[in-house]
């Protein structure tokens, strides 16, 4: 199975998510595929266990995982419906899982890493909230924590590839802000020290094998990771977590800000007159006003534009939350007209009212849009936004 057929990998992806087999069979093959160092003489065999499919089968066992949603699939104290038998219970092979994505990451080259901590977030979403059951106070995965932290740690290690210390801050936003860490603090201190040692010097960052844009995608999602984070911390009153990221407040509000200007001079346009920015009409002369970005280099606008427009909701989010951007640019006006804009702009890519379809979007799709709502509500409730001039969006 090769790049050359992808039908053949959209079948098998599609038969996962349609529960044709049971988890266990597939649990048993991919565990056959990822375990099997080194390939028989077989020609076969050599390409059914090359890299690629591993990495193949790894992604495969994720879909398997969330496809199963019924709650006895995922609480062992549910009780179980007649045609389903114990062994069958997706919880039941949650340990394995968790081992299957644990070598991966230790063990696989960094395609099988990202997946396997891909992996892993997986799990904390579906299982975080399950009490164990014989320590019913605590998370069915607090057992397993020191496989998490381990993850984070080889995707913050000194020679992970940009994309993987991405995928990587992801699971440490959702692992220091799980209920298998709550009781942690240390393995909370740990963990976000990865992201918080190197805010000092963020902005010279520079990944030289791997150029500037890659340098541009690890300086956003390390941001974001940290505002994801402090949104959560808000949100939940962990009192815990808020007082860990307060020595950091200041400087992540420079930092989002930071990124809030890049965004803005990527989006629109600056009007030299009156120091507003506003939407360039038809006609008007693209190119962006004389301006050294925050976080990326000339000539890579176009390349890194897809990471601002993914992490920009989530930072505005946090940055309504900790902090008020006072600047002539960054006012709440123009805050709450790029929110505006992103809304807009989703709803319209999707093709439907999203008032009434809210609910079927995708999760990313949502989580934009919930960011961006939000931050309206907080922007448009300052004081600070009716006494500034309207700024047509």
């Amino acid at each position: 199975m090769r790049d050359e057929v992808p039908e053949i990998k959209e079948l098998i992806i599609k038969v996962c998510e349609l529960k044709l087999f049971k988890p266990e069979l597939w649990l048993k093959v991919v565990s056959k595929i990822t375990s099997k160092a080194v390939p028989s003489e077989n020609e076969e065999e050599i390409v059914f266990y090359n890299d690629q499919i591993k990495t193949f089968s790894l992604l495969c066992l994720k879909n398997v995982i969330e496809s199963y949603d019924e709650p006895y699939h995922i609480d062992p104290k549910v009780p179980l419906p007649e045609h389903v038998e114990e062994n069958d219970r997706l919880c039941h092979l949650l340990t394995k899982f968790i081992n299957v994505a644990k070598d991966s990451v230790t063990n696989g080259l960094s395609q099988q890493q990202e997946i396997g901590i891909k992996l892993l977030i997986t799990i904390i979403k579906k299982w975080d909230d399950v009490n164990d059951l014989q320590t019913p106070t605590e998370s069915i995965l607090t057992q397993h924590v020191i496989h998490f932290g381990s993850a984070i740690r080889t995707g913050f290690s000194k020679d992970a590839p940009p994309y993987l210390m991405k995928v990587s801050a992801s699971l440490l936003s959702i692992y220091v802000s799980s209920r298998m860490v709550s009781k942690d603090e240390a393995a909370i201190k740990r963990v976000l020290a990865f992201i918080t040692d190197k805010l000092p010097n963020l902005k010279e960052m520079h990944f030289s094998q791997y150029g500037e844009i890659a340098a541009t995608l690890v300086k956003l999602y390390l941001l974001h990771c940290l505002a994801d984070i402090t949104i959560k911390a808000d949100h939940s009153k962990n009192l815990q977590l808020l007082t860990l990221l307060e020595p950091y407040a200041k400087i992540c509000i420079d930092y989002w800000t930071s990124v809030l200007k890049d965004y803005a001079y990527l989006s629109l346009k600056l009007d030299p007159s009156n120091q507003y920015i506003y939407l360039p009409e038809e006609g008007d002369d693209e190119d962006i006003v004389k301006y050294k970005g925050e976080y990326f280099d000339q000539g890579t606008q176009v390349e890194v534009f897809e990471y601002y427009e993914a992490t920009y909701p989530i930072i505005l989010n946090a940055l309504t939350r900790v902090g008020r951007v006072k600047s002539r640019i960054h006012n709440p006006v123009l805050l709450a007209g790029l929110s505006i804009r992103t809304f807009d702009k989703i709803r319209s890519s999707c093709g439907v009212d999203v008032s009434v379809s809210f609910a079927t979007l995708k999760d990313e799709t949502r989580d934009q849009l919930y960011n961006c709502l939000e931050a309206m509500t907080k922007l448009i409730g300052q004081s600070e936004f009716y006494e500034l001039k309207y700024a047509p969006w």
